[in-house]
């Protein structure tokens, strides 16, 4: 999965709309839909609005079994 779709399931599972976490966050609403289509953010970015929603970035290894809830993000290159 990538970021952009683990964003917006979690922001649907949370109850918030893509516009109402850009105005929380302070941005607008361009700015967040653009970086959420360009699919390749930094973490101190994916960090700043996943604060919102209640997560955050963390790494575990390869294999760990994670709890529910938890999204898994593919890198974004293509083969």
């Amino acid at each position: 999965m990538q970021f952009s779709e683990a964003f917006k399931q979690v922001a649907k599972d949370r109850g918030y709309s893509i516009p109402g976490i850009a105005e929380e966050a302070g941005v607008k609403y361009g700015s967040l839909a653009s970086i959420l289509v360009k699919g390749n953010p930094t973490v101190d970015t994916m960090n700043r609005y996943l604060e919102i929603l209640g997560y955050e970035v963390v790494l575990a290894p390869v294999g760990t079994k994670l709890p529910a809830g938890c999204h898994v993000v593919e890198s974004g290159e293509r083969e």
